[in-house]
């Protein structure tokens, strides 16, 4: 009797684990097969001098999607994507900028690249080194990678001065503050950034331009009140108008931030897609990439970029706070 109630205890247990293992995550995703070789969108992050990939989204044919795969497929992903030697090729403002070739997995023999403590199920991280042309030089890197080759637009000759690019930010500003009853002297002590980038989107330069408060999410104590504005614009009928609007204000701690990433066309279809960073106050952030359609951005996808894949965790060990500047 003994032994068959310990078999049985040992199937259950048996049973549990293979469940387990066969449990897509993140929860809710759609499943992939990575044996095919899609072609998968990276995030580079971190020192320069020891720099990190994480695997955010795959694109399959025209299609972005998040990664689902069970603990065996993210482990299959490590090996067939960040074996040594791999190379990945990067880009920066809508432009291939250089590669990452892999100098290490996430699993080997000698452990994990990286532990966080709790955590039973993560995404993989590879390190990497870095070969990069046409971008700044600095301290840290935040760059887009993809394990095969896109397809980008031809750059754009188009040229804003700086003063018409800023008077386009903060007159967006003013009319998204007046539609929503903000203060001009609420948006004045924001921190205020336009840039102008080429996306394909309408035929000329599209305007990006936030104003944030300069103690967005962990930066700031958690308390009181906050507020972030960004809106992306573009010239449509001669006009320039908002295609994109995130206006949140509230408690700091359960308003969203938003900032520019980058652009880069990963489906191929000649316009860039836009990817934005969102973050709360003590939350994992997430990568928000937004496609234009009908005449507006919209809201693609949305991936968390924690690396821990417990679903009672909620994710965690991410890249921590964003920072408001694009």
């Amino acid at each position: 009797m003994l032994g068959i109630l310990a078999f049985t205890a040992g199937c259950d247990k048996d049973k549990a684990l293979r469940d387990a293992q066969n449990l897509v995550r993140p929860v809710g995703t759609r499943a992939i097969d990575v044996g095919h070789h899609p072609k998968l969108l990276f995030e580079v992050f971190g020192d320069r001098a020891d720099p990190r990939v994480l695997p955010v989204a795959a694109i399959l044919d025209s299609e972005i999607v998040a990664i689902g795969l069970n603990d065996h497929g993210w482990r299959r992903l490590d090996s067939l994507y960040f074996a040594p030697g791999t190379a990945l090729t990067l880009y920066h403002a809508g432009r291939p900028a250089g590669q990452a070739l892999v100098t290490r997995g996430m699993w080997t023999t000698d452990g994990p690249l990286q532990n966080l403590p709790g955590c039973t199920w993560m995404r993989p991280l590879a390190a990497v080194r870095l070969t990069t042309t046409g971008v700044e030089a600095g301290s840290t890197v935040e760059l887009l990678a993809t394990s095969k080759p896109l397809v980008t637009r031809p750059s754009s000759r188009d040229v804003f001065p700086a003063a018409e690019v800023n008077r386009i930010g903060r007159a967006t500003g003013a009319e998204l503050g007046r539609l929503h009853s903000l203060e001009q002297i609420e948006i004045d002590s924001l921190e205020f950034n336009a840039r102008a980038v080429s996306t394909g989107a309408t035929g000329g330069l599209t305007v990006v331009t936030s104003f944030i408060d300069p103690a967005a999410g962990d930066m700031g104590p958690g308390r009181g009140t906050s507020m972030d504005l960004f809106a992306i614009v573009d010239q449509i009928d001669g006009k320039w108008q908002p295609t994109y609007r995130h206006v949140a204000t509230g408690p700091a701690r359960a308003v969203e931030f938003q900032r520019l990433l980058d652009h880069v066309d990963l489906d191929g279809d000649g316009v860039d897609e836009i990817i934005l960073e969102s973050w709360r106050y003590a939350a994992e952030n997430q990568l928000v990439i937004l496609r234009f359609k009908a005449g507006q951005w919209h809201e693609a996808l949305r991936v968390p970029l924690g690396w821990c894949l417990d679903e009672k965790r909620g994710g965690g060990g991410g890249k921590g706070g964003g920072r408001g500047g694009n």
